[in-house]
């Protein structure tokens, strides 16, 4: 952080302590604040574990704005073996927020399985391109299965991007 270039603004190390989830959680911590039961998403089988038992507030606090950012994804969806989403985040770049998910990419999923839902039959993986609505959208879709490939597979995990003229 100590480059001898100045910063406008707030300082780099304030903005490291803020973003960086094990400083937040320890300065919260050494300051007696209680905070939500938190946990990175650092493997497959963390999030396998996470959407067998339906912890939303795991998956809220996993998917941040500086993830939409950093990994250039429009929207995230998890969903069930059977479709159903437990998980759905879109993110606004315009206006640097959340938002929620299309229901025009919703149904799409909904009505096209064979082509995203990794967690059915179909594959393991899956990507391509579709469009809804005079809009492009690259997705890649990953069944939710353990790292060594044992047990069940849980659903799919879904990130996408609109393509446009500044993508």
């Amino acid at each position: 952080f100590n480059q001898n270039i100045p910063v406008l603004g707030t300082s780099p190390v304030s903005i490291d302590r803020a973003e960086n989830r094990h400083k937040f959680s320890g300065m919260l911590d050494n300051l007696g604040i209680n905070q939500p039961r938190w946990k990175e998403l650092t493997t497959i089988d963390d999030i396998y574990e996470f959407v067998r038992n339906e912890n939303k507030d795991y998956l809220k606090s996993n998917f941040l704005p500086t993830d939409f950012e950093d990994n250039r994804i429009d929207f995230v969806i998890i969903a069930d073996n059977s479709g159903n989403s437990l998980y759905s985040q879109a993110y606004d770049y315009e206006n640097k927020k959340p938002a929620a998910v299309s229901p025009d990419i919703k149904d799409f999923l909904n009505n096209n399985p064979q082509l995203v839902f990794a967690g059915f039959a179909y594959a393991d993986k899956m990507s391509g391109i579709f469009n809804v609505n005079d809009k492009y959208v690259i997705y890649s879709s990953n069944k939710i299965i353990k790292r060594n490939n044992s047990g069940p597979a849980r659903g799919s995990l879904i990130m996408g991007r609109y393509l446009d003229e500044n993508n």
